[in-house]
């Protein structure tokens, strides 16, 4: 029996959320909520911006993965996003960026200031 998720798409259970997408495009980040909450069993948040003053509360203490969509960013907007969920106190919270166009050079810069992970927007959903 599938697991039913609320129209933000969390998971409708009690326990904390344990990932975080963060994105503009609602339907997407949804899908992938889904994705993630059927093949994982983590409980998942759908969030349109990010909003870092909420964050610490957020995961009830729990490690949290916040999967942050960089499609159309440049690496100066990227790293601010990111850098202000990591100065916000915000302990046991991962960084990984997803919709990275292929090529992009800073990738790797991202990596050594700490992002956990990047997937690409041509990577295929399984391997």
């Amino acid at each position: 029996m599938a697991k039913s998720t609320t129209p933000t798409g969390s998971a409708d259970n009690s326990s904390a959320t344990q990932i975080q997408i963060v994105g503009p495009l609602i339907f997407q980040n949804r899908l992938m909520a889904w994705y993630l909450e059927e093949n994982t069993g983590l409980a998942c948040e759908c969030i349109k911006e990010l909003d870092v003053t909420a964050f610490p509360s957020r995961n009830g203490g729990k490690p949290s993965l916040v999967l942050l969509d960089c499609l159309g960013s440049d690496f100066s907007s990227l790293w601010s996003i990111i850098r202000s969920l990591f100065d916000s106190g915000s302990e046991g919270y991962y960084v990984a960026i997803f919709n990275m166009a292929a090529g992009q050079p800073f990738g790797n810069d991202l990596v050594k200031k700490g992002v956990r992970g990047i997937f690409y927007n041509d990577d295929p959903l399984a391997n």
